[in-house]
């Protein structure tokens, strides 16, 4: 599996998803998984020097068939990721870029991080035999960490963490809420499988 992103202007991005049974050749597009920068104002919108329309039920976005089959939640009212005027909320909602994936061999889950200044990092699961999101489908608040999760963005990672490693040990230089959000969802590994 290969997570890429591609962007049009400095918010209106998504990410992809590409096989192959071989790690240098012959990928086959499967998916984009996620989008960023759609609109909800009842008008056409463009996004800079571009002419593709940014309203979030245009056929090609995914998120009209997520909705109609009931995968995320439909309520636009509710939707953070919209400005009242319903423009696209980036202090709220992330750039869909820099897809990083990982595994948790303790859980046996696959999770990506991505995101931006915009809206920050956030962290979605991810189907370990498809590469597929496992969107959350609802907005709510995780009970352990605190951390807001988005109906189809995922969690939110919402701090910077700065991390030292010194005589094998990793030593937080700042406590965040991102670890307890990592904790609570078994991410990480035990020390020798990190360095």
């Amino acid at each position: 599996m290969l997570y890429y992103s591609a962007s049009s202007t400095w918010r209106r991005s998504c990410i992809g998803l590409l096989v192959s049974k071989k790690v240098y050749r012959d990928y086959k597009y499967v998916d984009t998984i996620l989008y960023s920068g759609f609109t909800n104002t009842g008008k056409v919108n463009y996004d800079g020097n571009s002419r593709r329309d940014t309203t979030w039920s245009n056929n090609y976005l995914h998120l009209k068939i997520l909705m109609n089959n009931g995968i995320i939640d439909n309520n636009l009212s509710t939707w953070k990721c919209f400005n009242r005027d319903g423009s696209w909320n980036n202090n709220y909602a992330p750039n869909a870029i820099d897809p990083t994936i990982f595994y948790n061999s303790v859980n046996k889950q696959l999770f990506m991080t991505y995101g931006s200044w915009s809206g920050g990092i956030f962290l979605l699961e991810l189907d370990v035999h498809s590469g597929l999101p496992k969107y959350p489908g609802k907005d709510g608040v995780d009970s352990t960490s605190g951390n807001f999760y988005d109906r189809y963005f995922g969690t939110i990672l919402q701090e910077v963490i700065i991390y030292q490693v010194k005589d094998h040990t990793l030593n937080s230089i700042k406590t965040v809420d991102f670890i307890s959000c990592l904790r609570h969802m078994g991410v990480f590994l035990p020390m020798e499988d990190i360095i």
